[in-house]
């Protein structure tokens, strides 16, 4: 009989029960080892009883586990002690095998058995697996030394210590990629693997895995491979991924960056770069800085698709753009280089030297020969003229506003640049009066 008592998180205790059916030779010795399933790492606790006796002259078992996947637990021995030796006395076929001996424990005298516990010992799981438990001799003598023959000994056959299989991998993992893939599949501890590759729930009638699993395909091919580990115990596992398969390029487009002008007279001019995909590596290493005035540095922030770049370093007039060559950012599933990018956003011309205007309407005037406009010319040497304001006040200080003579400043956008004009009728001015122009360009 069996019985599994908590000792806590990292013990599990199992019994092994022991049954002497009287002391005369018609009575069966019955070994049982039990089964249970522990976690690697956890330990089991094996205690060995003997029951329906009152005492016996000696006792010898041997009990062989999976070293691979158990280890015996000498810092705890055997309790009470009782002698007990390892593999290493019966060389490597017998390697797992523990002997115990209760005649040293007893010398000359009897063991009073009954039905507790005789001895217990323990053993640590050390990686996942099936291990059997196998009685590979077991002797005993009652009181009077009358040991027991073959045909009144029977051993359990089926005695085990799960430590289970471990979860389903895949390398690598599902995701997206540019090539084709060799995906390992594994399960530490399990029989067997069995897959799919067209969505379908494995089962052991499904291919069974005898290497890497080679997925690919074309563009936009997507591919779910699920796996099945099996267990002895039956506890088997499965796991799916899925795979994605994208040789597109990203590429990327160079515009202004939201409230950048085509003309400015300060820094930072900054441009957006924007990708069609997600891209890691873009930095201001990847960045080209152009033009004319004397711009020498690039600052990257954002991603992974949108990014700002910020160029300074405006040394004189002039223009400013930027390179983004291809590759210069990769895909963040893929891999695969960014190809050559758009650019939209040109040259931005850097003007910190302010435009001149000249008003060439001047001196006395009369109503024959006023040209009903005032006239002017501008210039600017770097980004052009792009319009000329005109401010028209008489003596009295009011301003001209197109139809009236009003009492706030008013300027009014000339027509043309370089050279320009801005109508008034003689009928607007007054004899004797004098007028200020003034022209901002």
């Amino acid at each position: 009989m069996s019985r599994i008592v908590d000792m806590g998180k990292r013990l599990i205790v199992l019994a092994v029960a022991v049954g002497l059916c009287a002391t005369s030779f018609g009575a069966d010795l019955e070994v049982d080892a039990g089964s249970y399933a522990i976690e690697p790492g956890q330990t089991v606790r094996i205690n060995v009883a003997v029951t329906n006796v009152d005492e016996l002259a000696s006792l010898r078992i041997k009990l062989k586990h999976d070293p691979a996947l158990l280890e015996f637990d000498a810092a705890f021995g055997v309790q009470p002690s009782i002698r007990v030796t390892t593999s290493e006395s019966f060389g490597p076929d017998d390697s797992g095998v523990l002997t115990f001996l209760s005649e040293s424990l007893l010398g000359d005298t009897t063991v009073g058995a009954g039905s507790g516990t005789l001895f217990s010992y323990q053993l640590v799981g050390l990686a996942r697996g099936l291990s059997a438990l196998t009685f590979t001799e077991v002797a005993a003598a009652d009181a009077a030394a009358n040991e027991l023959g073959p045909g009144e000994i029977s051993a359990a056959t089926d005695n085990q210590v799960d430590l289970g299989i471990g979860d389903v991998g895949f390398a690598p993992a599902g995701g997206s990629y540019a090539t084709s893939q060799d995906v390992v599949i594994s399960s530490e501890g399990s029989l067997g693997l069995f897959y799919t590759t067209d969505g379908s729930e494995p089962t052991t009638s499904s291919t069974a895995y005898a290497g890497p699993v080679t997925l690919g395909g074309d563009d936009g091919t997507a591919i779910t491979l699920r796996a099945l580990a099996t267990a002895a115990s039956g506890a088997n596992k499965a796991a799916q991924a899925d795979y994605l398969f994208d040789s597109t390029q990203p590429q990327a487009e160079v515009t202004l960056a939201a409230g950048q002008t085509q003309v400015t007279d300060a820094g930072p001019v900054v441009f957006a770069v924007t990708f069609t995909d997600g891209v890691t590596g873009f930095t201001q290493g990847d960045i080209t800085v152009g033009g004319t005035a004397g711009a020498d540095t690039a600052t990257v922030t954002g991603g992974p698709l949108a990014f700002t770049v910020s160029v300074t370093g405006m040394s004189q007039d002039g223009t400013v753009n930027i390179t983004v060559p291809p590759g210069a950012g990769q895909d963040t599933d893929t891999g695969v280089d960014s190809a050559t990018p758009t650019d939209s956003a040109g040259d931005v011309v850097f003007d910190q030297t302010p435009a001149t205007s000249t008003v060439t309407t001047a001196g006395a005037q009369g109503a024959q020969t006023w040209p009903e406009h005032i006239s002017g010319t501008a210039a600017d040497a770097v980004s052009g003229v792009a319009s000329v304001k005109v401010t028209l006040v008489r003596n009295d200080f009011l301003y001209w506003n197109g139809s009236t003579w009003v009492g706030q400043i008013t300027e009014l956008t000339a027509t043309g640049t370089e050279d320009w004009t801005l109508a008034i009728s003689a009928a607007a001015l007054s004899g004797g009066t004098n007028y200020q122009i003034q022209a901002r360009a």
